[in-house]
This record gives structure tokens, C-alpha cells and sequence, in this order.
């Protein structure tokens, strides 16, 4: 997943925790038909590109050992986007089945 946040927040009441992680104690959450994310699915190059330009700063003076520097995040995406991607599809799917027409 492409993280990117510095807050967090709490499950809301009736809420089920699906997936967390030692940076994040509530990365997603379902309420109903309803899920909660605390990741990016719909990162695309172009987007992460910006997001690191206009962040720069941000990320430089994190001291979360769960952010990368700009040069770790672009030197992955290569690698780490088709898997994201595939991930997006898989959960826009699943999703998409849900809809009511």
C-alpha cells in the first residue's frame, strides 16, 4: 500500500478492524457495506511523482520509521506499483459487485 499520513484516527462504534500495521494501529475498517482506508490504492506514477515533489519537506523531517526518503519511494514504484495496482483492481471489483444498479 502507499502510505501517506501523519494522523490516524479511532475505529467508529460498530466498526471491524480488518488490518492494521506497527505504523498504523487502524489501516482499514469495515462498518456495514462500508470501508475505511488509511492507504492509497489509487496511486499511479504521475501522482506519486507530485506527491513527493509537493511533500519533499514533509517527508524529510519525519522522524516515522515508517516514511521512506523521496529517493527510496521513486526508486521502488517500478517494482511496488504493479502489485498495488493489482490490489486496486481487487478491491474496486469487489466493491463494484456491491453496488446496487
Amino acid at each position: 500500500m502507499f502510505h501517506w499520513h501523519g494522523e490516524t484516527w479511532s475505529l467508529p462504534p460498530g466498526a471491524s478492524l480488518i488490518a492494521s500495521s506497527p505504523a498504523c494501529a487502524h489501516q482499514v475498517f469495515a462498518i456495514g457495506p462500508h470501508l475505511g482506508l488509511q492507504f492509497h490504492v489509487e496511486m499511479t506514477e504521475p501522482y506519486i511523482r507530485k506527491w513527493c515533489m509537493g511533500g519533499r519537506r514533509e517527508i524529510e523531517s519525519s522522524d516515522s520509521p515508517a516514511v521512506q526518503s523521496v529517493d527510496a519511494i521513486l526508486a521502488q514504484m517500478p517494482t511496488r506499483l504493479p502489485a498495488l495496482h493489482a490490489v486496486a483492481n481487487a478491491v474496486y471489483a469487489t466493491w463494484i459487485k456491491g453496488l446496487k444498479p
